[in-house]
């Protein structure tokens, strides 16, 4: 888990945080089943640290 809940990180940064490939990550967000992110352009994509906590909680990870 990441402790600053304010830091945005990159596919890559939560990709290697959750042990799965930068291309699951990708499938995750077309099936809207990963952890929430937000697009600031279209081709670049921001996690929010405290999203991903949130969403590795509920996962029970």
């Amino acid at each position: 888990m990441v402790t600053d809940e304010n830091e945005l990180l990159k596919p890559a940064e939560v990709a290697a945080m959750l042990h799965v490939a930068n291309v699951t990550l990708s499938r995750w967000r077309q099936n809207n089943t990963g952890p929430k992110y937000f697009r600031i352009s279209y081709n670049r994509v921001l996690y929010r640290a405290s999203d991903v906590n949130k969403w590795l909680s509920g996962k029970g990870m």
